[in-house]
């Protein structure tokens, strides 16, 4: 009987274990925003259903509604398709740039959202994380989103 239980609370604790690399993604972030007078950005992390090779995030960016008004270029095609090179982290002081960027077409007004993917290789891993978005179209100021939970 009490070799039974002995193993089960082995076997119970080696499968509740998480990998360095499993604990570090589940200490970054869910959410992160930043703001100025032109946009609004959020970065919301994704779930990748215990992946560890992968880092996807979820970001929406909203002009202004009075810059809207006084700037209204080609803003939706530029923001479509010209805006995967705006994105990268920064780890420590490696520059990773994602393995793809889509933009995705979600229905909300004025807004645009990217899905991004980064793999995790060892530039990323264990390593405090930004987000840096570029921007090239709205107000040209670089954005600088910390991924690390507060």
């Amino acid at each position: 009987m009490r070799k039974t239980i002995i193993v089960m609370l082995v076997a119970l604790l080696a499968i509740s274990c998480k990998t360095p690399t499993e604990r570090w993604l589940n200490g970054l972030a869910e959410y992160s925003q930043a703001e100025s007078a032109s946009m609004k950005m959020e970065v919301m992390k994704m779930d990748t259903k215990n992946d560890t090779t992968i880092l996807n995030y979820r970001v929406r960016i909203y002009p202004d509604k009075k810059w809207l008004e006084n700037n209204h270029r080609n803003l939706v095609s530029e923001m479509n398709y010209e805006a995967d090179s705006c994105f990268f982290i920064k780890a420590g002081g490696a520059k990773c740039s994602p393995g793809f960027v889509q933009p995705v077409a979600n229905g909300i007004k004025d807004c645009y959202e990217y899905l991004i993917s980064f793999n995790v290789d060892n530039k990323l891993k264990m390593r405090s994380l930004n987000m840096v978005y570029t921007d090239m179209y709205i107000d040209k100021q670089t954005y600088t989103l910390n991924l690390d939970k507060k």
